[in-house]
């Protein structure tokens, strides 16, 4: 079994329940990935950065208590760790506000890439927030393109934030030049809709699945998975589009559900592919593509049921990930 290779940001949550305490929970979408799948078993690295600060240290211990490798979790001396505002709605929505502004994350350089990790993992997962500014952007893009050239499957979940783009522009053609680089793709029904409304002119009435469709086309994926909050989700491979019930739960924060879904994915083809070669015959196979995505509806959905991203994923019940075939 190859590991998991996750690069991008990390930060931390500073979550509010009452609007008076707050709760610092160390996060970050390609963080929360590596976390989820270190904990189902899976051996992962993450590839980022954090400040030489008390959330940077702070980061590094949750990350490495949960069982993630963090020899690639460099420091900036000279820059600090980002901070995002976490802000609960009704059943556990959230509104997120980013203190980010000349971080750690974003000057990760790209010859601080380790080539060599690239070469051993099976799986390398990034997102588009160290897109929005240079010199991460460049870096990201390297890192997508030498794990697909070193053989990697290469996956990848845009996290549509817009406040920290300069526009919806530069936003939608960053977000569409990276997910060309990449295998297997996870977004949510927002961000489907955002990427492809100029192509159909704003049209309103076209199905998500006739979307989803057209995208997976256009970028050349091999699975494109788009997830519908408490419906579950649905697919589109080579197999056409296949629907995935949710799973009822009692949710008080979604936040890191996304990001579940991801790494419990993830851990499946990880455990069951016996290399990155032969992604396109085990995704073709009877029955893999779907228990594996259905497992990931489980734990997405358990993850809502207790606070935080991370720390919600240790205490999810669906951590053996056993299913029976």
């Amino acid at each position: 079994m190859k590991p998991i290779a996750a690069f991008g940001e990390v930060l931390i949550d500073l979550l509010s329940v009452d609007s008076k305490h707050y709760i610092a929970n160390p996060g970050g979408a390609p963080a929360n990935v590596a976390a989820a799948a270190a904990l189902l078993g899976v051996p992962s690295f993450f590839i980022g950065k954090v400040g030489r600060d008390a959330f940077g240290a702070s980061i590094r211990r949750k990350l490495t208590e949960v069982g993630v490798n963090t020899d690639y979790l460099l420091e900036a001396s000279d820059k600090r760790t980002t901070l995002a505002i976490v802000t609960l709605a009704e059943e556990g929505q959230r509104d997120f506000a980013f203190y980010r502004k000349d971080t750690a994350d974003l000057c990760m350089a790209s010859e601080e890439i380790p080539l060599e990790l690239l070469d051993e993992a099976g799986i390398f997962h990034f997102g588009s927030l160290t897109l929005t500014a240079e010199p991460a952007r460049t870096t990201t893009l390297l890192a997508a393109r030498e794990a697909g050239r070193r053989g990697c499957l290469v996956s990848y979940d845009p996290n549509l934030r817009l406040n920290l783009w300069d526009s919806e522009q530069q936003a939608k053609s960053a977000i569409l030049e990276a997910m060309e680089l990449a295998d297997l793709v996870k977004i949510n029904e927002e961000e489907l809709c955002f990427l492809t409304d100029t192509d159909f002119n704003g049209a309103p009435s076209l199905t998500h699945e006739t979307r989803a469709q057209y995208l997976s086309s256009r970028c050349g994926l091999k699975a494109l998975v788009v997830t519908l909050g408490a419906e579950g989700c649905f697919s589109v491979t080579a197999r056409g589009v296949e629907k995935f019930q949710g799973m009822t739960v009692q949710a008080v924060d979604t936040t890191g559900a996304g990001d579940a879904f991801v790494g419990a994915l993830l851990s499946r083809i990880a455990r069951e592919l016996p290399s990155p070669h032969e992604w396109t015959d085990w995704l073709e196979a009877p029955g893999n593509w779907t228990l594996a995505v259905k497992a990931a509806v489980r734990y997405s959905a358990s993850s809502t049921e207790s606070y935080g991203a991370i720390d919600s994923y240790v205490s999810a019940p669906f951590l053996s990930m056993e299913e029976d075939r």
